[in-house]
């Protein structure tokens, strides 16, 4: 339709400024795009460029409060720190589903097409590569939601940076 080509259009236009570090243009194309979308989900992309034209542009306060408010308009839980007992048991749980299930289910799983999962992982990532260096007792959360939403979804171009991730939570942990 042309409201599905308009976004992509608008999406591709805001990737475009943010490649050329032009975080100006990327803020005025979000807001068309907030303004004129159907549902959040359609704004969902182009705010996440949004937040990382920011982060480009070394406002990295700015991206990640930007990149906290996207995840909790999705429906995302706040993420725990690192000690949280809560987050200890998730972990656990998650170690604990890795060992049971063979590498090969794994590499087996289906491709997820779901545009939302694939966008909340780049959010993920995005947000994980800045708290790794700006707030660490978050990034284990981030990096457990990431490989927690793959397992759920299925695989995207983002599983392979998901797992890395999570291994590096776990070596640091000494659980590898």
């Amino acid at each position: 339709s042309q409201y599905d080509l308009s976004i992509s259009l608008f999406d591709a236009a805001a990737e475009s400024a943010c490649v050329l570090n032009k975080c100006t243009e990327v803020t005025s194309l979000c807001e068309q795009v907030v303004r004129n979308a159907r549902c959040y989900d359609d704004q969902l992309h182009c705010l996440y460029t949004g937040a990382k034209a920011l982060r480009q542009a070394e406002l990295l306060h700015e991206s990640l409060d930007s990149v906290f408010e996207i995840l909790s308009y999705s429906g995302e839980e706040k993420l725990r720190p690192i000690g949280s007992s809560i987050l200890t048991s998730k972990i656990h749980q998650m170690n604990g589903l890795f060992r049971k299930t063979p590498d090969q289910v794994i590499l087996d799983m289906n491709i997820t097409n779901n545009k939302k999962i694939f966008t909340l992982l780049k959010l993920y990532e995005l947000l994980g590569t800045t708290l790794h260096f700006t707030m660490p007792e978050l990034y284990a959360a981030t990096c457990l939601r990431m490989v927690d939403l793959t397992m759920e979804n299925g695989l995207t171009a983002i599983a392979p940076m998901a797992f890395a991730m999570y291994g590096v939570v776990l070596a640091g942990d000494g659980n590898l």
